[in-house]
């Protein structure tokens, strides 16, 4: 009975320490696990739907000179596209000019009401003054009322000169801002690079009259435009410059680059085609180097973005 008893223990013990290194080895596998995935975010639904950054006009007009063509290497700031740029020219001109007159009107306005406004300082004195004669029984009620009178016409006559510093005021607020955008525009005349990058397409022509939003060059600049199907809590923790890797679902070879910016859904028309929708969160980021010729059309893929 001795030995039987002994074997059962060594049996008992033995499986003891069996699951003491079966839970040990469960515990170090979840711990590598969860520092393999900590601080990273993994999507199995992201779809890449442009590999170029599209210029678009942000003005009307004529264009009078495309200075790059398909496959020129360009570096951000540099000169793309010229639009006659003369009836902004014009505008900005008609702009100044009548900022020129509202100051002139802005100015004699503002001496009227120092000037109103010193007459009806002395209107007020006087009015004190005479009360004060009038209740010692110094001065006569017709006095007193006269005075009174005056410093009412002299209020009336401040708040007419003050009223109209503050519309002409607001006049030349308004120019300014108009000024501003003319400014821009005219600016914007010269369609420039947003980014490094290489001339794919052009889509206008010398010439050509074209509006507002118009598609005027494509550059391939290493960006990649994803789509992530759903929006989760866990989105609003991913900031520019933290680092992403790509994986296709084909044996395309893994990419690797940073989170640029997340783009607002507004910038994009929804498009069932696009798969973008109101829940959608859209991805700029930018690629560590040139995948373009590796990316044929929409990809589906799963990425992985590390959390700072």
């Amino acid at each position: 009975m001795g030995s039987l008893s002994k074997i059962k223990t060594k049996i008992l013990n033995i499986k003891k320490r069996t699951i003491f290194l079966y839970t040990i080895a469960f515990i170090a596998i979840a711990t590598a696990l969860f520092l393999q995935n900590y601080g990273k975010i993994n999507i199995d639904d992201a779809t890449i739907i442009s590999t170029h950054e599209n210029v678009f006009s942000k003005i009307d007009g004529d264009i009078s000179e495309i200075t790059v063509k398909e496959g020129d290497s360009v570096e951000k700031g540099d000169l793309l596209i010229k639009i006659f740029p003369a009836k902004y020219e014009l505008r900005l001109k008609r702009l100044e000019g009548e900022k020129i007159q509202i100051k002139k009107e802005l100015l004699t306005a503002q001496k009227n009401l120092e000037k109103r406004t010193a007459e009806l300082d002395i209107a007020k004195k006087d009015c004190d003054r005479n009360q004060s004669m009038f209740d010692e029984n110094i001065s006569t009620k017709n006095d007193f009322d006269r005075s009174i009178n005056e410093m009412q016409n002299a209020n009336t006559t401040y708040l007419a000169a003050k009223t109209e510093t503050e519309n002409i005021q607001k006049k030349l607020d308004d120019i300014e801002n108009k000024i501003i955008i003319a400014k821009t525009d005219l600016e914007n005349t010269k369609v420039k690079a947003p980014e490094d990058g290489e001339i794919t397409s052009i889509f206008a022509q010398k010439g050509e009259s074209i509006n507002k939003e118009k598609l005027l060059v494509s550059i391939n600049s290493n960006r990649l435009i994803i789509v992530v199907s759903q929006k989760q809590k866990k989105f609003s923790k991913i900031m520019p410059e933290q680092p992403v890797s790509i994986k296709f679902k084909n044996n395309t070879p893994k990419l690797s680059g940073k989170i640029d910016k997340i783009l607002p859904n507004e910038d994009f028309v929804q498009d069932e085609n696009l798969m973008i929708t109101d829940n959608c969160t859209i991805l700029s980021v930018k690629t560590d180097e040139n995948y373009s010729n590796k990316i044929d059309g929409f990809q589906n893929v799963k990425m992985t973005i590390k959390i700072k």
